[in-house]
C-alpha cells in the first residue's frame, strides 16, 4: 500500500450492495460491468463526493463555481493536464481516481461546427460534465478482488475509513432489483410518430441515391413516466437489459441510466487504443429455434456486413488522425455478440496513440462515434441535424472515466435514459442504407428500446 495510488484491499462483494446507500447522493457514480466481458468489461467502479466539477454548456465552462467563455475542448484538455494526467498509475488497479462523467453528442458535433437543434423540448442539460474523484471503489469480476483506492495523499485516511465502513456493514447479498416495487404500466410518447419517422427515412434514401452519403443513423426520442426512484429504475433496467458498459450517474437535478453494449474507446497507459463499433442488429427470438434462425440471418446478411465494414473503415480513419502510422489494425471483424433483447455484429479496431496527443485529443478526433452518425461522418451529421426534431444530448455521446497517464474507458451512450422530474427520456435509432426497408428500420428502433421500455413498465 506504499505510495500512490493508495490501495486498501477489500473482500470481493456485490458492488450493487456496496454502492446502494450512496446512489441517492448528488455526484455519485457507478460504472457497472453488469454483463462481464473477460477482455473488455471485467471491472466495476463507484464513487461519490467529487472534489471538483467541470461543466460545459453552449460555449460556457464552469469550474469551481467560476464561469468562463472558452473552447470546451481546450478547457477540458487543460483541466485534465493540470489535475490528473501526470499522477501515478497502477496497472493492477486500472482506475483509482480521476474524471468520471459524459460528453454529449452535441459536444462532439460542435467540433465540426454543427449547431444543436434549438427547440422547446430541450432538457437543458450540460454538453459535458465530469467530476474529479480522488477516492474510488473498484471490483475485478474475473479475479474476484475488490479495493478502495486514493490518488491524493490528503484522502488516504478517508479511503481507509470507507473501506472499514464497507466491510463492517456488508450483509448477505440480496438481489436489490427485487426490492424496487414496479409501478403501474404507462404509455410513452415519441418526438417523431411513425409516419414522421418513415418520412424521414424516405428523405435519407433520397440523399443516399443522390450520393450525399452511404449511411445515416436516424433516431427518435421517447418519453414516459418514471414511477421508481432513479436508482430503483436503474436496477430494473439492469435486470431487463444487462450490458458490459452499464452505468448510473446521479447529477442531482437529473440522473443517467445506461445499459450500453458498445465500447467507444479504451485507452491504455502504453498508448494502445481500442474501439468496438456495432453495426447490424436482429431481435432475439421467442424460442431457441427462432433465436438461432435470427442469428444465422444476421451473420449471412450482406446488407449488415456492408454496414459494419463501412463503419469499421470510418473508425480506422478516425484512429489514423491520432495513431502511429501503420499501427491501426482490425483484429476482429464481424463478431457476433448477443444481449437480452438483440443480437449485434461488431468489430474491434486497435491502434497506438501518437505521443504528441493526449486522451482529450483522442476523444475529440473520434467524437461523435461513427457507428451512430453514418458515413461520411460530417455529411451524415448534417442530415441528422436537419431531420431529428430534438437534441440527442447524452444519447450517442459518451460516458466513462479518464485516469492518469491517458488511461480511460468510455461507452457509446446507447440504450441510455435520462431521468428528470420523474420522467424518463430515451432515444433509439437505426442505420439507414440505400437498400433499407423503412418499416424494418422502424421496428429495429423498437427492438433496441425494448429493455428500456420493459424497465419502465411499458
Amino acid at each position: 500500500m506504499a505510495g500512490l495510488p493508495w490501495i486498501v484491499p477489500l473482500p470481493y462483494f456485490d458492488p450493487l450492495e456496496d454502492f446502494a446507500p450512496y446512489a441517492p447522493l448528488q455526484g455519485s457514480f457507478f460504472l457497472d460491468s453488469s454483463l462481464v466481458h473477460p477482455k473488455y468489461a471485467r471491472f466495476s467502479f463507484w464513487g461519490y463526493n467529487p472534489k471538483l466539477i467541470f461543466e460545459s454548456k453552449d460555449g460556457f465552462v464552469k469550474v469551481e463555481g467560476h464561469t468562463t467563455i472558452t473552447s470546451p475542448f481546450s478547457a477540458l484538455k487543460e483541466f485534465y493536464r493540470e489535475k490528473i494526467l501526470n499522477l501515478p498509475f497502477d496497472p493492477y488497479h486500472p482506475f483509482c481516481g480521476g474524471l468520471v462523467g459524459f460528453l454529449s453528442y452535441e459536444w462532439g458535433a460542435a467540433l465540426e461546427n454543427i449547431a444543436p437543434v434549438a427547440d422547446a423540448h430541450d432538457l437543458d442539460l450540460p454538453d459535458g460534465l465530469f467530476g474529479l474523484y480522488d477516492i474510488v471503489v473498484g471490483y475485478d469480476h474475473i479475479e474476484k478482488t475488490a479495493w478502495v483506492a486514493s490518488i491524493d495523499e490528503g484522502s488516504i485516511e478517508q479511503a481507509e475509513k470507507l473501506a472499514a465502513h464497507l466491510e463492517a456493514n456488508r450483509k448477505i447479498p440480496v438481489f436489490l432489483a427485487q426490492h424496487a416495487a414496479r409501478g403501474a404500466q404507462h404509455e410513452m410518447r415519441s418526438s417523431s410518430d411513425k409516419p414522421e419517422y418513415l418520412n424521414s427515412i424516405g428523405k435519407i434514401l433520397d440523399y443516399l441515391r443522390a450520393g450525399d452519403c452511404y449511411q445515416v443513423n436516424l433516431a427518435q426520442r421517447f418519453m414516459a413516466p418514471a414511477s421508481l426512484s432513479p436508482w430503483g429504475q436503474y436496477l430494473q433496467l439492469r435486470q431487463a437489459s444487462p450490458a458490459p458498459y452499464s452505468c448510473f450517474l446521479n447529477e442531482g437535478s437529473f440522473q443517467i441510466l445506461s445499459s450500453s453494449p458498445e465500447c467507444f474507446l479504451i485507452s491504455k497507459e502504453d498508448g494502445a487504443l481500442i474501439t468496438r463499433p456495432i453495426k447490424g442488429t436482429r431481435k432475439r427470438g421467442e424460442t431457441p429455434e427462432e433465436d438461432e434462425k435470427l442469428r444465422a440471418e444476421l451473420t449471412a446478411s450482406s446488407k449488415d456486413q456492408a454496414e459494419l465494414l463501412m463503419i469499421t473503415d470510418l473508425e480506422r480513419n478516425d484512429f489514423g488522425k491520432i495513431c502511429v502510422p501503420g499501427s491501426v489494425v482490425v483484429p476482429e471483424l464481424r463478431v457476433m455478440e448477443s444481449f437480452a433483447q438483440v443480437h449485434h455484429l461488431l468489430s474491434t479496431v486497435r491502434g497506438m496513440r501518437r505521443p504528441e496527443f493526449d486522451i482529450i485529443d483522442c476523444l475529440a478526433a473520434m467524437m461523435p462515434g461513427g457507428s451512430i452518425t453514418g458515413a461520411p461522418k460530417i455529411r451524415a451529421m448534417e442530415i441528422i441535424r436537419e431531420l431529428e426534431s430534438v437534441n440527442r444530448g447524452i444519447y450517442t455521446g459518451i460516458i466513462g472515466y479518464i485516469g492518469p497517464q491517458n488511461t480511460s474507458q468510455f461507452n457509446i451512450a446507447i440504450r441510455t435514459m435520462i431521468v428528470k422530474d420523474a420522467t424518463a427520456y430515451f432515444h433509439s435509432g437505426s442505420g439507414i442504407v440505400i437498400d433499407s426497408d423503412p418499416q424494418t428500420e422502424y421496428e429495429e428502433t423498437l427492438a433496441k428500446a425494448k429493455g428500456m421500455m420493459a424497465s419502465l413498465g411499458l
